[in-house]
């Protein structure tokens, strides 16, 4: 009776050994993922600013860049196809390792409504988090909002991706847990690559409806830690996004929760021409900026930021070397995209000379 009960147990550790090795194999290789991963490698409470939203966010918010303009450390959470849902979560996972000053929100979660998203956004948020007692709350509030099958592969991602006939060397890779983010969260490798755009004929009048739930969520987590929030609605060259209706349902949200709002597609384009959004250079498609354009939306960030809620300039102190890598790494990956452009026009078009005036009420400049 002895003897099988000591099998016993050793097989429960043999197999709970072999489920550990396989789990990460299996679990589903992207940019998100690594970016999560990676994130973990951070020196706590070293951040001074967290990015969350969606492509837009990511594309448009570079993390060296606010560093090399203001000396600001920053981390960008965003996710390809992120729900708003996913994001609230990932915050708050990010909120038990770092107080930051600022979280800067995309607007688009002001309209996206109870924005739970689907299994796989989730998913790709959560996936990469340790388990800890903390996962098993995030995990157990998400079946309280919905009918979630199988809340248990959320806890073993292995039941979930069990299946995957796809598995490659890559996946045996886990040297990338222990290296830090060059990216800081920012962009992606196509994102080194420029579209001539053509921008929308005319502002839309199209009624919009904010219902950001999850939104509001993140609103009240980050009151609880006073932390200051701005909503940045990204620049986009696609109709849908050019709408006053869209503007002004921003501009009141902002006012009704106190926040600051930098809105790159106001009517009267006052933060698109002042920063020289170039539509033939700065963008690698409709929607999304290229590290170029992405870098001019930065800059203007970084100032506001350093401006409005007086962060310190990290660089004026013995900084985290790790910066300097971050910083090359970039400027290796613009060398590249400005090289792409014809031989006449190598440098990246001006910022402007523009003097913004910032004010934590809401940057809707047209009001001022």
């Amino acid at each position: 009776m002895k003897k099988n009960l000591l099998r016993f147990i050793a097989f429960i550790i043999i197999f709970a050994l072999v489920f550990a090795y396989l789990q990460p194999i299996f679990n589903r290789k992207h940019n998100g993922g690594v970016m999560v991963a990676q994130f973990y490698n951070e020196p706590k409470h070293s951040l001074d600013v967290i990015m969350v939203g969606a492509s837009g966010m990511r594309s448009s918010l570079l993390a060296p860049v606010i560093w090399d303009e203001a000396g600001i450390t920053s981390y960008n959470l965003a996710m390809s196809g992120a729900s708003s849902a996913a994001q609230y979560y990932l915050l708050k996972e990010v909120l038990r390792f770092h107080s930051p000053s600022v979280v800067l929100i995309q607007a688009n979660f002001a309209f996206s409504g109870s924005g739970m998203g689907s299994d796989i956004q989730l998913r790709n948020a959560l996936d990469y988090i340790p388990l800890s007692l903390a996962k098993l709350k995030l995990i157990a509030d998400i079946a309280t909002r919905g009918d979630r099958q199988g809340m248990i592969d959320f806890v073993f991602p292995l039941l979930y991706y069990h299946d995957r006939d796809d598995i490659s060397k890559l996946d045996f890779d886990r040297s990338f847990r222990q290296q830090r983010n060059l990216y800081m969260g920012s962009w992606r490798d196509h994102e080194t690559t420029y579209h001539e755009q053509s921008l929308p004929g005319a502002w839309a009048e199209d009624e919009v409806e904010t219902r950001g739930d999850f939104l509001l969520k993140m609103l009240e987590l980050c009151r609880e830690r006073d932390i200051a929030v701005v909503i940045v609605n990204t620049p986009s060259c696609r109709e849908a996004r050019w709408n006053t209706a869209r503007h002004e349902a921003l501009v009141q949200f902002a006012a009704a929760h106190e926040l600051a709002l930098i809105d790159f597609i106001a009517p009267d384009m006052y933060l698109w021409d002042g920063i020289g959004l170039d539509v033939t250079r700065d963008f690698f498609d409709s929607n999304h900026t290229n590290v170029s354009g992405g870098g001019k939306v930065s800059r203007h960030v970084a100032r506001f930021l350093a401006q409005t809620f007086d962060l310190p300039d990290r660089r004026m102190d013995n900084y985290d070397s790790h910066w300097d890598d971050v910083l090359t790494f970039y400027d290796g990956r613009l060398n590249r995209l400005l090289s792409s452009f014809p031989e006449s026009d190598t440098e990246p078009a001006s910022e402007g000379e523009r003097d913004f005036d910032f004010d934590i009420e809401g940057l809707d400049q047209d009001d001022d």
